[in-house]
């Protein structure tokens, strides 16, 4: 168990809670959660425990300094920077040894890094082609992580879409920091990004308001950056309910509605420039709404629904939020019989599911439409949270993890995208543990991996283009074809779990142009074999053929 204290503020080491270690240590505690254990009652025991110190002098921590940076285009000559946050007593050269590894983990370039003992900054030559890198120097205990792709210049598809928070919780969590993540999103074709307001501390007393901390930094800088955001909640201030929150069985639904719905009126109106499409409460369906039965958050949904038509208020409202649809139960049917859809623009759901899942998912729910709201079947779907977590306890995901996390998320925003989904939010951009899982797609230094690749790199595959039907291919769990009339291609997936395999065969004589890596690499096409290490490949055809 290795703890890092420099440049973790959200934890407490003596003293201010600034991140900053007091000597000497008197006492380490561990705290153990009950949610990461299978049980709800038991017994443990910590074993075999020793603090082994870190000599001074040992490599320092770091970080990406502008992680937009870590994204470049072919042949640029811009040197990779790592920021080292605590000064060395000493760099030798043999320390500055690094390497490149490829998507897969190979090791494909190596060298000596400069370091700027002034600016304490490692520079690294950049790879030059198009591909996903793991950049380590091996002797500092350094990973980090580069992609080189071609640079986005379409037209935005509003399709792809990410969950973030920089609203709360960890970093980033300054201003400059948050807009080069922002930057970084607008630089792959992504515009929208979900994120969270603290109801309660926004909105303290009625008619008071109080547009601060983080979550007016994010929403100037989101703005200023031409971000659209969808925003959500799952609380409400203490002058308008009724029972303490924390008590089961109380209602945490606001008492006066009407009240409730001016005041969203207000919030959006002010953060007016990127708030531009509102969810009534998140996650209603669990503990988030205390196990309330769904009439309390419908009630809720159509007051604001109708204070914003009122007011003349353009953001969409968003309705549903569910945590899981139990598209198998009567769940969705309830919901569909108090009309719920007559007050929403959208209807948005999670899923952490694997790829598989989601047609029956879809079929269903569509069908109940038919059924119970035919005039609102075909309702907009935003698919706001949708991730693939990997193993917490290390600041990136290990490269197995790493591989599959990339493949079911691009899986499922590709199986979305061609069952008609309108908005698909990837979970989580930034670094996020919750539970025994890490969600994050970017590293705990602030770099990418995999999973952010993948999906920066299908904006560009598949960004503008529609589904278009099946490329029949024995082997393939899923081969969804798209296409804009000018290029076409095939999203071949077996996933690393589904159905993983080295390869599949084409079919002799099918007309293709190339294939690609999740992360856009070229992929060699041998004797008609496709590699499919990836979970998923890109088959580009010929237009005539296609």
């Amino acid at each position: 168990l290795q703890v890092p204290v420099a440049g973790s503020p959200e934890h407490h080491w003596g003293g201010d809670n600034d991140g900053k270690l007091r000597q000497p240590v008197n006492e380490i505690g561990f705290v153990v959660h009950r949610g990461d254990f299978d049980v709800h009652r038991g017994t443990f025991e910590v074993t075999d425990v020793r603090l082994d110190e870190i000599a001074a002098g040992s490599p320092p921590p770091y970080r990406s300094p502008a992680p937009e940076k870590n994204f470049i285009a072919p042949g640029s000559r811009e040197p990779i920077q790592l920021q080292l946050l605590m000064t060395p007593t000493a760099m030798p050269t043999a320390a500055l040894a690094y390497c490149y590894r490829d998507y897969s983990g190979k090791t494909v370039a190596g060298g000596t890094a400069e370091f700027d003992a002034d600016q304490q900054v490692i520079s690294v030559p950049p790879p030059q082609q198009i591909g996903y890198y793991d950049l380590l120097l091996p002797e500092l205990g350094i990973w980090s992580g580069v992609v080189v792709d071609e640079p986005f210049d379409g037209e935005y598809d509003d399709y792809f879409a990410i969950d973030s928070s920089f609203s709360w919780g960890g970093p980033p969590d300054d201003e400059a920091m948050i807009r080069s993540y922002l930057r970084l999103l607008k630089q792959n074709g992504i515009r929208w990004n979900r994120d969270r307001i603290a109801w309660d501390f926004i909105n303290p007393a009625r008619n008071r308001y109080h547009f601060a901390d983080r979550f007016d930094l994010y929403h100037r800088i989101a703005a200023s950056e031409g971000i659209r955001t969808l925003d959500t909640f799952h609380d409400t201030p203490a002058w308008n309910r009724l029972d303490a929150p924390g008590e089961y069985g109380s209602n945490r639904y606001p008492r006066d509605l009407i009240a409730a719905a001016g005041s969203w009126s207000a919030i959006v109106r002010h953060w007016g420039g990127t708030l531009q499409a509102l969810e009534v409460w998140n996650e209603p369906d669990i503990f988030f709404g205390n196990d309330f039965p769904g009439e309390f958050v419908t009630a809720f949904t159509k007051a604001v629904s109708r204070q914003f038509a009122a007011d003349k208020i353009d953001a969409l409202v968003v309705g549903g939020v569910f945590a899981s649809t139990r598209e198998e139960s009567n769940f969705y049917r309830l919901y569909l019989e108090n009309g719920l859809l007559a007050d929403c623009d959208v209807l948005s759901f999670h899923t952490y599911n694997v790829t598989t899942a989601l047609e029956r998912q879809m079929t269903l729910l569509r069908e109940t439409e038919l059924q119970l709201a035919p005039d609102r079947a075909g309702i907009p779907y935003w698919i706001t949270e949708c991730g693939m977590p990997w193993k917490r306890g290390t600041h990136r995901a290990l490269v197995p993890d790493d591989l599959h996390s990339a493949a079911e998320i691009v899986g499922k925003a590709l199986e979305f995208r061609a069952l008609g989904v309108e908005r698909y939010f990837a979970f989580e951009y930034k670094y996020y543990d919750e539970n025994q899982n890490n969600f994050g797609m970017m590293d705990r230094n602030f770099a990418p991996m995999r999973s952010m690749a993948a999906y920066t790199h299908l904006v560009r595959a598949v960004g503008n283009k529609a589904y278009i039907g099946d490329l029949k291919l024995d082997g393939a769990v899923r081969s969804r074809v798209f296409s804009d009339g000018t290029e076409t291609v095939a999203a071949v997936y077996t996933g690393l779990k589904e159905r993983p395999t080295d390869f599949l065969i084409l079919p002799a004589g099918l007309p293709y142009v190339r294939a690609a890596g999740l992360d856009g690499r070229p992929l060699e096409v041998n004797g008609n074999r496709l590699p499919m290490t990836d979970g998923i490949a890109y088959l580009y055809l010929s237009e005539p053929a296609a």
